[in-house]
């Protein structure tokens, strides 16, 4: 037998080359290819080949009975041990981890210099993953490291470290073997050196393999005696001296060839960003619709990055698009929830948690056992708005939930109380994390997925549904890799095992089924086997073609040369020849169209792919030019707009927008004042933003620390303490409770940061307390609520204070305030007027027109005189604890007077009757700390239907 070369030309599309030779003249029969094994470099090139040979045989009223269309690897696959098992390479992983985690830094030295670097098994796992990815590297050239030691010790550099990489090799080697396996490179390398293959072939035929391995190589050597042997390289027999005996392009000679790119003033497209180049594409796909439809499209992307642009705007015209490339399992749901359990198992963070709630497939899961999952969200954003928890046992301790038995003992124990939903919520999820704790690693991950998804319905014609039960398979072979690596991982901890478990499912892919579609999205390999004569590939940008460099700290490109593993120039040559390939098919009766990117989606520049410019002296000034010039986009940036005006309305019944406000605090009347609309979205709708963004103590938190710990001081008597450091000491203790109860201990580190800080506010309170008691003012109540009747409409308040003169029997109404500036009563209440400022809120100050903006001091007068608590005037004044301590102190209105307190009253008068009437229109164009900002990318007018003005319009309205 012998190897033979056969060149079949590239006047016409790789696939129908290869039918010709492979069934050539007119059938008459059935076609039978059971002998011969046909090898194709990728499994879409396999796909297209098979449906090409069946579509060619049926069109002629024959069958095609059999054809065995492989990949390269299939010359690699070893049959089963009789009395070994191979070692899998989730416990190779383990093993390498192992061996790197025990060494001692004399074993490596040159290998692993010190660096400063903490040596754990984390470490260790991915220092093993390296040297077994140089393992995997060397097989495909038929190595070992120590091969490559044995073999090449005089030219090697470093060989000091290369035997200390050898020596690291024959520990796992040993320790696999121990283990009772059979290490898997090694089982490559053997069974290249002898392959076997299936019963009844006669002959082999690699089809336009561009690039075929060493190791391949070796194979087709090997086997050489006793098969026939041919080798079609897509190209006319006049370049045969430019491809050597394996159809592999000759480095030396692809290195400088031209490139002849017809029309390439107007097929080399220079765009912008990934978007520019999916819009461009279809413009070229309108603009050659005259000459090919959407079946005579082919369209290549290199660059991965580019596909969601494209699918998106292929589907957007109407035309159905297919990646077929592997996708990677960690871009599935299904890894996403496990990653998320097995995080929440090894670190029992609250950040675990708070994603592993979140996503999609656990929130179904929550779903179907009952749960409202909008409601559960919203419960766990208010409670970590609440208790800014770091920890899962701090989630724990604060909701009470039933604990499982955790890898590490629970430091805080607590008592247990009747679950809230959330809390039953986070036990279920417990539950299911516990596994990892009864079960072995393998089953308790296959348990743990099979109760999340038991009540998943699955339909073979939902993409997604394939896409899931494709990637469940996988992940299911993984679990069983896993499983039978469990009595040889037996000293391995759960937490490591859980992460070996992750680190290989992440290296996994999984193929989806073809969808009906027009258009095929297809990588660069993949191109050259599409018949499709109109072709648009996009990305071409260096990096993407010709492919990133393959050298690397432990293999630089010159050590790959020497080895004859692929490198770059191999790589370069083998791009430039497809290139060639892709143009040359087309070039009679179709069209090639490049297009460039200027920056990726990142904004990142790009560089134009150097096979662009392999083109004469003459022209190559133009082309630079033309590639490096700078960018118009087309894409208009008109000014934002609002497309559409939210409707302010709620269904009957669901909200009371039928029924007028019941009650109202004394607070609320700021909020009318500084925009009614607002005031509607909050006090009627109850519409607020929450998130788990939260990191730190804001200032309603800190204020509400802070006026605990001053009413405790008002409750318990000792406003009374003349010892200004022993009443801090009162007041900081009590501040410190508050946040024991409320936080985890120790604290989040912003809120002892703000702990510091109420720490020295508290100090400079009590030495001004201490002064004013000196002074003859007693605390006479404290945070007392009181309620009184405006228009029929009940007001209620709640009075941080209210302190009366020994002497005079004078009162004093207090708020505390904990802003970070110092205020004035009189700034607080009263500001300039604006041009839509309502009668009703104007009042004159010394012959000044100003409004009110609040009315919180002048109603809790009004409340005390409605309670028969106050007959007359009292003195309003804020009790200030700033940021500027030394600022500390009380801050009277001393231009108080009874017209201003009877304005106050008018104004609070006209606001309830606006109420009762249901009146919250207009809104103000702007407010100071806006919470309802992302519901306004413009005008409220614009973005807001108008409100009716009254209850009876609204129900007309609904």
């Amino acid at each position: 037998m012998s190897i033979q070369r056969h060149f079949i030309g590239w006047n016409t599309p790789v696939t129908t080359a290869v039918r010709h030779y492979l069934i050539p003249g007119t059938i008459t029969q059935s076609v039978d290819l059971g002998d011969t094994l046909i090898v194709v470099p990728t499994r879409q090139a396999s796909r297209r080949l098979r449906e090409t040979l069946a579509a060619h045989c049926a069109a002629s009223n024959a069958a095609l009975l059999s054809a065995e269309v492989v990949l390269p690897a299939a010359f690699f696959r070893a049959p089963p041990l009789a009395d070994q098992r191979d070692c899998s390479a989730l416990l190779t992983q383990a093993v390498w981890a192992e061996v790197v985690h025990n060494s001692v830094p004399s074993d490596f030295a040159t290998l692993f210099p010190p660096s400063g670097l903490e040596r754990d098994y984390a470490w260790a796992g991915q220092t093993g993953e390296t040297l077994q990815k140089l393992r995997a590297t060397l097989a495909d050239g038929g190595y070992t490291i120590h091969r490559v030691v044995e073999q090449f010790s005089d030219t090697l550099e470093e060989l000091e470290r290369w035997k200390e990489l050898a020596e690291a090799e024959c520990r796992t080697l040993n320790r696999i073997e121990a283990l009772g396996f059979k290490d898997t490179t090694l089982r490559k390398i053997e069974q290249a050196e002898a392959p076997a293959l299936p019963e009844g072939i006669t002959r082999i035929i690699v089809a336009s393999v561009p690039d075929p391995s060493l190791l391949m190589i070796r194979a087709l050597e090997a086997l050489e005696k006793s098969y026939a042997i041919d080798i079609l390289v897509a190209a006319p027999a006049t370049q045969s001296e430019r491809f050597d005996t394996w159809g592999r392009p000759k480095p030396e000679l692809w290195q400088s060839q031209p490139i002849d790119i017809p029309d390439a003033e107007t097929a080399i497209v220079l765009v912008g960003t990934p978007k520019s180049q999916a819009d461009r594409a279809i413009r070229t796909i309108a603009e050659a619709s005259p000459q090919f439809g959407p079946g005579d499209i082919a369209i290549g992307v290199p660059d991965r990055t580019v596909i969601p642009f494209i699918e998106t705007a292929l589907t957007e015209q109407g035309l159905p698009v297919f990646d077929p490339s592997e996708k990677n399992i960690s871009e599935h749901p299904i890894f996403g929830a496990l990653d998320g359990f097995i995080s929440l198992y090894t670190t029992r963070t609250y950040s675990a948690l708070r994603n592993l709630i979140r996503h999609p497939d656990v929130l179904s899961y929550l779903k179907a056992e009952g749960f409202q999952t909008h409601t559960l969200l919203t419960a766990l954003d208010e409670f970590q708005g609440e208790h800014l928890p770091l920890r899962l046992d701090d989630v724990l301790k604060h909701l009470n939930a039933p604990t499982p038995t955790p890898h590490t003992p629970q430091s805080t124990p607590h008592t247990p109380t009747p679950p809230s939903d959330l809390s039953k919520a986070i036990a279920a999820i417990c539950n299911l994390v516990a596994r990892f704790d009864t079960l072995k690693p393998a089953k308790a991950t296959q348990t743990l997925l099979q109760a999340l998804y038991k009540k998943r319905m699955i339909s073979s014609k939902n993409p997604d549904d394939q896409a899931f039960s494709a990637a469940a398979d996988t992940i299911s072979e993984i679990i069983r890799e896993l499983a039978e690596s469990e009595s040889a991982l037996a000293s391995t901890d759960t937490p490591t095992t859980l992460r070996l478990l992750r680190q290989r499912l992440a290296e996994q892919t999984y193929h989806a089924d073809r969808e009906d579609s027009l258009i095929d999205l297809e990588g660069w390999l993949e191109l050259p086997w599409n018949n499709a004569p109109f072709l648009i590939a996009t990305g071409m940008n260096e990096g993407r073609v010709p492919d990133g460099r393959l050298s690397d700290m432990l293999l630089p490109d010159s050590l790959r040369q020497k080895l004859g593993l692929r490198n770059d120039a191999g790589r370069l040559a083998r791009d430039a020849y497809l290139m060639t390939l892709m143009i040359e098919t087309r070039r009679e009766s179709g069209k090639t169209v490049f297009i460039v990117g200027k920056t990726s989606a990142a904004g990142d520049p790009l560089k134009p792919s150097r096979l662009l410019f392999r083109c004469s002296q003459e022209e190559l000034p133009a082309r630079a030019k033309a590639l490096f010039a700078p960018v118009e986009e087309r894409e208009p940036h008109h000014a934002s707009t609002v497309s559409f005006k939210l409707s302010p309305l709620a269904p009957l019944g669901n909200t009371p927008l039928s029924e007028k406000i019941t009650k109202l605090s004394v607070t609320a009347f700021r909020s009318y004042l500084a925009c009614p609309f607002r005031f509607y979205l909050n006090t009627v709708l109850k519409m607020r933003s929450l998130d788990d963004s939260k990191r730190e103590m804001d200032a309603l938190d800190f204020g509400t620390m802070m006026h605990t710990a001053l009413q405790k001081m008002g409750e318990s008597g000792m406003w009374k303490h003349e010892n200004k450091d022993e009443l801090a000491d009162f007041l900081i203790s009590k501040a410190e409770t508050t946040l024991t109860h409320r936080f985890s201990s120790p604290p989040p580190l912003p809120v002892q940061i703000a702990m510091d800080a109420a720490r020295q506010r508290l100090r400079h309170a009590a030495r001004v307390q201490v002064d004013i008691t000196r002074e003859g003012w007693d605390v006479v109540r404290t945070e007392e609520k009181y309620e009184m009747t405006i228009a029929g409409l009940p007001i209620r308040g709640t009075i941080d204070r209210i302190d009366q003169h020994r002497d005079t029997g004078a009162f004093r109404i207090i708020d505390y305030k904990t802003s970070d500036r110092e205020a004035t009563p009189i700034a607080a209440h009263l500001s300039s007027c604006r041009e839509e400022t309502p009668e009703f809120s104007k009042v004159d100050l010394n012959g000044k027109p100003k409004r009110w903006i609040d009315l919180q001091l002048p109603l809790y007068q009004r409340l005390l005189q409605a309670n028969s608590i106050l007959s007359g005037e009292a003195e309003l004044a804020y009790f200030n604890l700033p940021k500027a301590v030394m600022q500390t102190g009380i801050y009277t209105w001393d231009t108080w007077t009874a017209a201003l307190a009877e304005s106050a009253y008018a104004c609070a008068e006209a606001i309830v009757e606006q109420i009762n009437n249901g009146i919250f229109w207009p809104p103000a164009p702007r407010v100071d700390y806006d919470d309802f900002e992302t519901l306004f990318p413009g005008a409220p007018e614009d973005c807001f239907e108008s409100l009716p003005i009254s209850h009876e319009a609204r129900r007309e309205q609904t």
